[in-house]
């Protein structure tokens, strides 16, 4: 076969790639019987952009875990901005916010662009107990000062870290019934923490208030003047709560998340060990990583 271009080069290995998951997603619906495959492809384009793709059944469910290699912080946050508008664009209503360093690339592309969430309502993971919506540390804060200001939303809904902790569970958890996620923006922990459910936290938990880990607050005392000044208990919606949505997208960059990375995307069953493994059981789930990150996959 000969081609024009490049590009007609890159549209047919894309169409490949699509036709060869839709066989091996039509085999899978084949067995009832648990199975696992990893399928690495490589598209030999200009950008040498992989995917790995790995389909579980599970009592009849197809599970999709792909992951996006990049090559960069950069190029992994583009992509994380085009899924988030590709999700707007479709229809999605309510998006599932982090917040901290993974994001903010890509949170910064979006205030760049002109996609408009006046329609959208979001929700966001966490909030540390005991800083009001004011503080310059507090996720309130940070979110309004990276997006919300410049992209606001219908409405945008946080854990209030100054309410008492019951009534607090109680709210959110109503917030979260009444919007169901969409699509949900995810970091990891080096710890393999997502949101604030450090290791042991129940599978099945859901909005609850968590004392942090010496490894999460050491990971997050260089944006506080000093390391006593990081609290040391947040509110967070649970890993029962994180898996009700209806996609969900991770992010990781930097050799730092390698082994959180390799746990998780290694991972057969979820354990309260590595709470980011909970997500093997989830049906729809992108995992975008830098070459550092992926270093330790095989």
């Amino acid at each position: 076969m000969l081609f024009e271009s490049e590009c007609q080069i890159e549209r047919t290995q894309e169409r490949l790639l699509t036709n060869y998951y839709s066989l091996f997603k039509s085999i899978f619906e084949l067995f009832c019987f648990e199975i696992r495959l990893i399928f690495p492809l490589e598209l030999l384009t200009k950008k040498r952009f992989r995917f790995r793709i790995i389909l579980i059944q599970k009592k009849g469910v197809i599970i999709l875990v792909e992951i996006l290699y990049v090559n960069s912080k950069e190029e992994g946050s583009q992509k994380g901005y085009e899924m988030i508008r590709e999700a707007l664009d479709n229809g999605a209503k309510v998006f599932g916010l982090a917040t901290g360093s993974t994001p903010e690339r890509l949170y910064e592309k979006l205030t760049e662009s002109d996609v408009d969430f006046s329609d959208a309502i979001s929700v966001n993971l966490d909030e540390y107990v005991g800083l009001p919506g004011t503080h310059e540390q507090s996720y309130r804060y940070f979110m309004e000062q990276k997006l919300f200001n410049q992209k606001p939303f219908k409405e945008s809904h946080l854990p209030d870290g100054m309410n008492e902790e019951q009534a607090e569970i109680e709210r959110y958890e109503a917030v979260l019934s009444k919007y169901p996620v969409d699509i949900q923006i995810l970091g990891i922990g080096h710890n393999g923490h997502i949101a604030f459910n450090e290791p042991g936290t129940a599978l099945d938990s859901h909005t609850h208030k968590v004392a942090l880990t010496q490894s999460t607050i050491n990971a997050n005392k260089r944006f506080f003047e000093k390391e006593s000044d990081v609290p040391g208990y947040a509110y967070t919606m649970g890993l029962a709560s994180i898996m009700k949505a209806k996609k969900i997208l991770l992010l990781a960059f930097g050799e730092d998340k390698a082994e959180a990375i390799k746990d998780l995307v290694t991972a057969t069953e979820p354990t309260e060990d590595i709470p980011s493994t909970v997500l093997v059981n989830h049906p729809d789930v992108t995992i975008i990583v830098d070459q550092a990150a992926a270093s330790l996959i095989k």
